[in-house]
């Protein structure tokens, strides 16, 4: 059996407010993590922690902690980094508002017995809530995928940072993997899936402060979603003509919407 662990970034913001609704999501995922998979250890990356206190798990948890934000960009390195030092044959991403979603008793198990199948491969999830160039692939697209430590130490995280409206960071990643590695991925078992507790309804709801969000929202209303869009599929392009991609010259290039 490959050894495998949970990899998270958990960044809790400096408005009470809005980590009294988040920090349920957070201890939704821990709880459903004990539940599910507590011979799964939990790596987590957690930023501004100052008194947030884990609730009770049955997993081991290693936690590599900042006491300010590092950006989404920063952290998924750090996170890539840090798993690779451990002894862990694969990790399995998840966001820190993750839901989990069963559709019986066993799949959950199915899906680790099918990565013990491919010790090289890796494993996108299929959600209710797509947002994504492939229309079978989920809006965030990294929540519980599986990679394995040979393709996660030849990619490391791509040079876009969201927080400055560039592209979304890990649907490129997503996409590196689909475009380089296609003979290696893999398919999940049809009855599990990930939903978004909260994201995939921000836009519409934030307006009546019904449901807090995502901490790299600044100025909501003013967010240039075109540009993010054009340039994540102007990566996406490259990638399925090239099958590799140079971000920096891309980012010089006409194509590239700068904000």
């Amino acid at each position: 059996m490959l050894k495998k662990c949970f990899g998270i970034i958990s960044y809790l913001t400096d408005d009470a407010a809005i980590n009294i609704r988040r920090i349920p999501h957070l201890n939704n995922l821990f709880n459903q993590l004990s539940t599910l998979w507590p011979d799964i250890d939990i790596l987590i990356i957690t930023q501004n922690w100052k008194t947030y206190q884990i609730p009770e798990i049955k997993n081991k948890l290693i936690r590599v902690d900042f006491p300010d934000k590092l950006g989404i960009t920063k952290a998924r390195e750090i996170l890539r980094e840090e798993f690779l030092k451990l002894d862990y044959d694969y990790i399995i991403f998840l966001d820190d508002d993750a839901n989990i979603q069963c559709d019986n008793e066993q799949v959950h198990l199915d899906y680790i017995n099918e990565i013990d199948k491919h010790p090289n491969g890796f494993c996108f999830i299929h959600s209710d809530n797509h947002w994504h160039h492939h229309d079978d692939i989920a809006r965030g697209p990294l929540n519980l995928c599986a990679i394995s430590k040979d393709l996660i130490q030849k990619e490391p995280m791509p040079d876009i940072d969201i927080e400055k409206y560039e592209a979304m960071e890990d649907d490129v990643y997503a996409e590196i993997f689909h475009n380089k590695y296609s003979e290696l991925e893999f398919m999940p078992p049809s009855g599990i899936r990930h939903t978004h507790s909260f994201k995939g309804v921000l836009y519409k709801h934030y307006s009546h402060r019904e449901l807090p969000p995502p901490t790299w929202y600044k100025n909501i209303g003013t967010i240039p979603w075109h540009a993010i869009w054009h340039n994540t599929n102007r990566i996406i392009e490259y990638l399925e003509q090239y099958k590799d991609i140079d971000i920096q010259k891309i980012k010089e290039s006409d194509v590239w919407e700068h904000r």
